[in-house]
């Protein structure tokens, strides 16, 4: 029962701020996101007796989305605007530059990990640890934004309810035929029956969004919650392959995140929704379908 309600109160919310809020406010949205699951990710480090660096993971965290996400970038230009002869920024250019970012985070990590000593092994461990909490989610939540500023909102819509509708046909299909286990070690809950229905699901979800997107687009518009319709469908195909490749990397992220909780001897990441556990454990599947659907729209631009 608090799963459903939990479910019900945030889905039209987070479908409000994809589809209706402006980019500055939806990166927000993503920076308060990726610093709960960062937290909770740090929290998992910890109960397996590592010792992440949670500052410097989650600042380089914060950072990563804002570049990705374009804000920070804008800023940077805005403060060349009203100070254009001001060499500051020459010298802070790398700050602004993604991948220059993630590689002064990494070194900054590795030197915070010598500066604090301890055994090698431990150091080795925990600077890891530090790395996967900074980069993600951060990376991926990161590329969300990015698809929303540089390809719309429509693309934002079609990955949420593929992963989710996929999600709930997993769900009600596992209760009722689920036999074979999937991954027993890692998720005793989830079957083979459950991962073919969620694709199904997916591939169904896909299949009427690409050719039902001009009403969609045009409800959604009457709604005030789009500012465009499209006049065809999208060929089909295309988009089928895009559904099943989504879904099989949300599969394969709703696993990972689970074996993360398994190594750690919790059950949930934590306990910030009621009936879901915590926020990780809601967006695991969305976080490793990203980069998929960012993969489609480069080859397509």
């Amino acid at each position: 029962m608090k799963r459903a309600a939990t479910a019900l109160l945030l889905a039209p919310l987070a479908l409000l701020v994809a589809l209706r809020a402006p980019q500055p406010v939806f990166a927000g949205a993503l920076l308060i996101l990726n610093f709960i699951a960062q937290r909770e990710l740090l929290d998992l480090g910890e109960a397996c007796e590592l010792r992440p660096h949670r500052r410097l993971a989650l600042l380089g965290g914060l950072w990563l989305v804002l570049l990705l996400s374009h804000l920070a970038g804008d800023w940077a230009l805005a403060l060349h605007a009203a100070w254009p002869g001001g060499r500051l920024l020459l010298y802070l250019a790398p700050l602004f530059d993604p991948f220059a970012a993630m590689m002064l985070a990494m070194a900054a990590v590795l030197a915070a990990a010598l500066l604090r000593g301890g055994r090698l092994p431990q150091i080795a461990a925990d600077s890891g640890f530090t790395l996967l909490a900074l980069f993600y989610p951060a990376l991926f939540l990161g590329l969300l934004g990015q698809i929303r500023a540089n390809a719309g909102v429509w693309w934002v819509l079609f990955l949420l309810l593929v992963v989710w509708l996929g999600d709930v046909a997993a769900l009600y299909a596992g209760k009722a035929w689920g036999r074979r286990r999937l991954a027993e070690r890692i998720s005793p809950a989830k079957s083979w029956e459950g991962a073919l229905a969620s694709l199904a699901g997916a591939l169904a979800t896909g299949g009427l969004l690409a050719h039902f997107a001009p009403a969609v687009t045009l409800a959604l518009a009457r709604l005030h919650l789009l500012n465009f319709a499209f006049a065809r469908p999208f060929p089909l195909a295309p988009m089928l392959l895009l559904a099943l490749a989504v879904n099989l990397a949300a599969q394969v992220g709703d696993l990972a995140e689970s074996a993360l909780k398994r190594g750690a001897g919790v059950k949930d990441s934590g306990a910030l929704l009621p009936g879901h556990g915590g926020l990780l454990d809601r967006i695991d599947a969305m976080l490793l379908a990203i980069p998929v659907l960012w993969y489609y729209l480069y080859l397509r631009s």
